[in-house]
């Protein structure tokens, strides 16, 4: 009870004070000579998550990263799935805060001992996998980053099948990865397989699909189908009007 208490008091005080209030509220009030902690791991973790979600990349934020991860595993050890999950929502923020050799340093120290804990093919560890996959490429690193994202999506498929939403997400991943690689043909028809399944799963008119029909498009221009890829814009850009409305930003 306690912590579903904390939990919501935690996401009272994000919303009354905001996410950088928050973290800085918890820094300050916390020492690392104190052996206790002021809020359970689930409280923790709950406002760390809502930081990943909005995108913070403050110090103070980071700081709270740090202190979730390490109250988890003093509380219930690192090789706990709890603690685990609080070192990865660490290298979230510090991805989000550009600070990419610190998220990679504690991926690759979180993935061994995930596998270890969970199995290679737990949903925990995948997500591991793929998150470091993404940094990787992101980093430019493109070579490591391929066996990570081809064992993301064929983790996931064998768990989802292949149309699943996870699946999605890291098919659309890959196929990032092969324009990356100047594979625009191999990303186009990686885009395409999407499409089809969104389209069948969620109809035409899901943001979802939406955006995967504008990969289509924009991978058809950069295979040389100029005229192809216009009708698909064309088409995708009414629809998404239509969803939206004439005045939405983002239509």
């Amino acid at each position: 009870m306690a912590a579903a208490t904390d939990a919501a008091s935690a996401g009272r005080w994000w919303g009354y004070l905001g996410v950088e209030d928050v973290g800085a509220e918890h820094v300050a009030a916390s020492r690392d000579d104190d052996p206790g902690d002021r809020w359970t791991p689930a409280a923790l973790r709950t406002v760390v998550r809502v930081g990943v979600a909005l995108g913070a990349a403050s110090e103070a934020f980071l700081a709270l990263a740090e202190r979730s991860a390490v109250v988890h595993e003093r509380a219930l050890g690192p090789a706990s799935r709890d603690a685990q999950r609080a070192r990865y929502l660490q290298s979230r923020l510090l991805q989000t805060a550009e600070r990419h050799r610190e998220a990679e340093a504690v991926l690759r120290a979180l993935l061994p001992a995930a596998e270890e804990a969970l199995g290679p093919d737990h949903v925990d560890v995948v997500d591991y996998v793929g998150s470091l996959g993404v940094l990787l490429m992101r980093l430019g690193r493109l070579d490591e980053a391929e066996p990570l994202l081809l064992r993301d999506l064929g983790s996931t498929e064998a768990r989802e099948g292949p149309s699943g939403v996870d699946t999605a997400i890291a098919r659309n991943n890959l196929a990032a990865m092969r324009s990356a690689q100047g594979d625009e043909a191999s990303a186009l028809a990686l885009h395409a397989q999407n499409l089809a399944i969104l389209r069948e799963r969620k109809g035409d008119d899901d943001p979802r699909t939406l955006t995967a029909s504008s990969n289509v498009a924009l991978g058809l221009l950069r295979t040389g189908r100029a005229a192809e890829a216009a009708a698909v814009a064309a088409d995708t850009w009414a629809r998404r009007r239509r969803r939206l409305g004439p005045e939405h930003p983002t239509r």
